[in-house]
Order: structure tokens, then sequence, then C-alpha cells
């Protein structure tokens, strides 16, 4: 037998930290959720980076954490799978999601929609 294991990576739904042992091994488990932040802005390209932060910044002055919520429910996506500790952090995750999921377009509708007096594709 050999000492060489392999990399196993599991994923698991909602909210959960923590470790388990199997045998010999002490395996730990970290986050990963659908709405974390895999990709910073600062990794982006300027325009689609600058257009995010207007999209995050509209977001966090024009909707209340629980009001995000309910766009989250719109766009199909759990909430509880974003940070919304706070509503920079509920607006960041929010539109990160939808970046990566190709849903900035709905996101904006439903924005435009509810906030008219914001120009949400004014950068």
């Amino acid at each position: 037998m050999s000492d060489n294991k392999p990399d196993v990576q599991i994923s698991i739904g909602g909210n959960f930290t923590g470790q388990f042992a199997n045998g010999d091994d002490n395996v730990q488990i970290q986050q990963v959720q659908q709405g974390s932040r895999a990709v910073s802005l600062a990794e982006l390209d300027p325009d689609t980076a600058v257009y995010l932060k207007h999209i995050i910044q509209g977001l966090q002055t024009s909707f209340s954490i629980s009001e995000m919520r309910l766009l989250c429910l719109d766009l199909s996506l759990d909430p509880a799978s974003l940070n919304n500790a706070t509503t920079v952090d509920m607006a960041h995750d929010l539109t990160m999601y939808a970046h990566r999921h190709n849903k900035m377009g709905d996101l904006v509708k439903i924005c435009k929609m509810e906030r008219p007096y914001y120009g949400w594709t004014a950068v």
C-alpha cells in the first residue's frame, strides 16, 4: 500500500465548516459556497470591474438586506448561500453570483424596475 493518497474534494451545500477523521486521516473541510468570493474584482478586466462596482454600489445604497434576499429569489438563488452579514457583503456576493452565472442582465432588469432612479447601466 502506498503512502501517496489522492486528494479528494467534497462539495457541501449551505453553511458548513469543520473537520472529521477517517481512519488515520484527519480531513479538514473548508466551506465553499455558491456565492463565495471565488473571483475578486481585481482579477477581472478593468471595464468589467468598474461596471460590477457600480452595480454593487447601487444595490447597497438602494436595497436593504431583506430586499436583496427577494432579489436572490427572483434569480432562483438561495439567499442563505450568500454572505448577508451586511448590505455591502450581500450586494457584493449577489453581484458576483449574477456575473459568474450570466444573470447580470436579469439582475439589472429587476433593479431597474424596483429602483428606476439609480443609473443601473450608466457608469
